[in-house]
């Protein structure tokens, strides 16, 4: 029995060199699988909080408020247009109050023309008689009043021709500003609800895709959490091969010295062999079946990781970056809404400018006919005293008595035309002082407060496809790298099987050639095996451990008792 267990002691120094080997190579291979998918759970976990928070993003209050200021411009531009509208009317009606002006204007300058060569007349007909006492100071009256009447009417002619003037310029400047782009401000408002809606689109697809991708990414990643927990089948592996190499040790030192005190013969060395065979290959099995799954699962995750990346550059479009997308188009848009709003203000600015130059012109227009008036109630009381004076002349004052005559008409003329212009510079006044009230220098400052609004909305829109771009692209970046971990570690894994898959024929080395391995020899000889046995088994820490070695006790029993009998 000696000769026989020397005879196995090789055997068992090379197989447990081995087992050692194969050892250190699964762990080695479960330990670099569980590294890189603990860093591919980190990769990813960092993923789907990127993605994660972009839903929240698109769909928060202050989006909603940007997008609602973008619309308001479009509802701005609109009432613009009706404003252009009623101020168009208005200048229509300034125009008119001031063509009304025209004829009055016109007969006034006629009067004091007529007043002027009345002046003339009346000193020719003064020479006639000679010195003829207060007939110089009518002369000299007269001739006063008329150039004082001239000069203020031709001043007044002056005005009132350049008031006409620039109020022609600013109606046919906004004639030609609203034939250029009425039609634009009427649309505008369209135009920018139909970019809103593609930028709404936008919004929806990218929270969408965030929602699904960063669902994607923790389901993978969960999935990957589970496949590290089933890596623990690798500690296992481990412990049982160690506990495999504790048997095999000690049997081995009991097949080298049969003598001693706890020796035991070489067939139950054999048998003992036998049992680690059972288990070493009870554990590679169980390791195999856990490890196929575990390899098996990562690759489907790598898989689902390149369709996850495929699908996100899928749902944002990745062709259509933010130089061609719809948020470039709604920023394009935006700018010449703008820009077209800060010509209206121009416009309207334009229009304040005249009514503040109306306002002052008109004011200056009633003070002159105010001087004309004046003129004209000194003419009227010359007329009179000249009359008095004629007819105390008798026959030589009948020709100066004429001049007088003429100019009671003409003054009375003077009265009429003059009333009949105040009257129609006074309607001026009331249309100018509309449009002063309606003046809003306060259009520019708004469309700068539109401005600063509209560009912190498309910042803020920009802002979320900036982002959503770059979670696509960190994606499309550490995507491929993530299945790429994913493969090495189920290349890791499959290299840990296939070290197990060698047990095996270590296994099968250690099997005794008899079906139970169980000796025949004496009863002090069979409980030294149990006994063996029974300190074998308080070393295990698994439950399969135990299953196997009761069940190789339980032959040893049945076997001694079918001796016994």
């Amino acid at each position: 029995m000696t000769a026989r267990a020397s005879s196995v002691e090789p055997a068992f120094a090379t197989v447990l060199s081995d087992l050692a080997e194969k050892r250190a190579s699964i762990d080695a291979a479960v330990s670099s699988a569980g590294n890189r998918l603990m860093r591919c759970v980190g990769d990813m976990n960092r993923n789907s909080a990127l993605f994660e928070a972009l839903p929240r993003e698109i769909r928060s209050v202050e989006m909603d408020q940007a997008c609602r200021d973008i619309s308001s411009i479009g509802d701005r531009a609109q009432e613009i247009t009706s404003a252009f509208g009623r101020e168009r009317e208005t200048m229509d009606e300034l125009w008119r109050a001031l063509a009304a002006s025209v004829s009055p204007i016109a007969d006034l300058q006629r009067s004091v023309k007529m007043i002027g060569i009345l002046s003339v007349n009346a000193r020719v007909v003064a020479a006639e008689l000679g010195q003829v006492e207060g007939f110089e100071v009518f002369t000299v009256d007269i001739d006063r009043l008329s150039r004082e009447a001239g000069v203020t009417v031709s001043r007044f002619s002056d005005l009132f021709g350049r008031l006409r003037g620039d109020l022609r310029a600013v109606i046919e400047k906004r004639q030609t500003f609203e034939t250029a782009h009425s039609a634009t401000l009427t649309g505008l408002g369209d135009k920018l609800a139909m970019h809103l809606e593609r930028v709404e689109d936008r919004r929806r697809s990218a929270a969408d895709m965030g929602q699904r991708t960063g669902e994607t990414v923790r389901q993978i990643s969960a999935r990957i959490g589970s496949v590290v927990l089933s890596l623990q089948s690798g500690d296992r592996m481990r412990q049982r091969i160690e506990h495999v190499e504790q048997a095999l040790s000690a049997g081995h030192s009991a097949g080298m010295d049969p003598g001693h005190a706890t020796g035991l013969p070489g067939r139950h060395v054999l048998a003992i062999a036998g049992l680690q065979a059972d288990q070493l290959q009870a554990a590679v099995d169980e390791y195999d079946a856990e490890m196929a799954s575990a390899e098996d699962a990562l690759a489907g995750l790598a898989r689902d990781a390149l369709d996850m990346v495929r699908s996100a550059a899928a749902l944002t479009g990745k062709s259509k970056g933010a130089q061609d997308g719809p948020i470039a188009a709604l920023a394009k848009e935006l700018h010449q809404a703008i820009s077209l709003l800060r010509r209206c203000a121009t416009e309207r600015t334009h229009l304040d400018a005249l009514a503040e130059r109306m306002a002052s012109a008109v004011a200056e227009l009633l003070a002159h006919v105010e001087v004309v008036q004046n003129v004209e109630a000194e003419m009227r009381i010359l007329s009179l005293n000249a009359t008095v004076k004629c007819a105390q002349l008798g026959s030589r004052g009948r020709a100066l008595n004429v001049v007088a005559q003429q100019l009671r008409d003409l003054t009375m003329e003077t009265v009429a035309s003059a009333e009949a212009a105040v009257e129609a510079l006074r309607a001026c006044a009331g249309v100018t002082a509309r449009i002063r009230a309606d003046a809003s220098g306060d259009l520019a400052r708004e469309i700068v407060g539109i401005e600063a609004a509209a560009q912190s909305a498309v910042e803020r829109i920009a802002g979320i496809e900036q982002r959503t771009s770059e979670a696509v692209q960190t994606l499309e970046t550490e995507g491929p790298d993530m299945a790429r971990t994913l493969k090495e570690a189920a290349a890791d894994i499959k290299a840990g099987r296939v070290c197990a898959a060698e047990l095996a024929d270590q296994a099968n080395r250690l099997a005794s050639p008899d079906d139970d391995h169980v000796p025949m020899e004496g009863d002090e000889l069979v409980a030294a095996l149990l006994e063996t046995l029974d300190l074998l088994r308080k070393g295990y820490t698994m439950e399969d451990e135990r299953r196997i070695h009761d069940a190789f006790t339980a032959r040893v029993a049945e076997k001694r008792a079918g001796m016994d009998r």
